[in-house]
């Protein structure tokens, strides 16, 4: 375990400039949201549609769906199909738009409780996603920089590792947070 957690620190530390890439496009995102949050209505729908999408569900049941979609999310972008680099840091966009427009528009209509609700398991969500976006733009397109004689295969095998060792345990805690509410109500009724 010590060699996978070292060789993946490795590449992360190798994908450092496609992190920061990433963090900044995802905090633009987050700013434009914020900003423009006016005019990005068509976002409600995404969000109606997660809702909808994660809503009566049991604690168990929740949790498991809240890991998996985010699990899927993160690995599209960083191991599947990258497209140089450009898949990861739209999905980066995206997402930093949706959370900026989120924030801005329920903020000032529900006050510090949203925040407490969301920031606790973004701790741990936003690292992992910002780490899989990150490897993702180095495997696409940000290796020419740092790495000069690794192969595709072995690229695809280091974002492998980052994946096990660092974006699944992230978001398994994220999912676990982000379902206490389910868990409270399910242990306490």
């Amino acid at each position: 375990m010590k060699g996978v957690l070292r060789r993946s620190a490795q590449t992360i530390g190798e994908a450092r400039q496609s992190l920061l890439l990433a963090t900044a496009v995802f905090a633009c995102g987050c700013l434009a949201g914020a900003v423009f949050h006016d005019r990005l209505g068509f976002l409600q729908d995404q969000v109606e549609k997660l809702l909808r999408q994660f809503s009566d569900k049991t604690a168990l049941d929740f949790i498991t769906s809240i890991f998996l979609h985010n699990l899927l999310a993160a690995y599209v972008a960083m191991c599947f199909i990258t497209f140089f680099g450009i898949l990861p840091l739209a999905i980066a966009l995206f997402n930093g738009l949706l959370i900026g427009w989120f924030g801005a528009s329920l903020v000032p209509v529900h006050g510090p409780e949203i925040l407490f609700m969301l920031l606790p398991h973004g701790v741990f969500e936003i690292p992992a996603v910002v780490i899989a976006w990150g490897v993702g733009i180095w495997r696409g397109f940000g290796y020419r920089m740092t790495d000069r004689g690794s192969s595709s295969l072995e690229r695809w095998q280091q974002a492998h590792l980052v994946f096990v060792a660092w974006v699944l345990p992230l978001l398994l805690m994220a999912a676990v947070i982000e379902g206490r509410y389910h868990l409270a109500k399910a242990l306490l009724g």
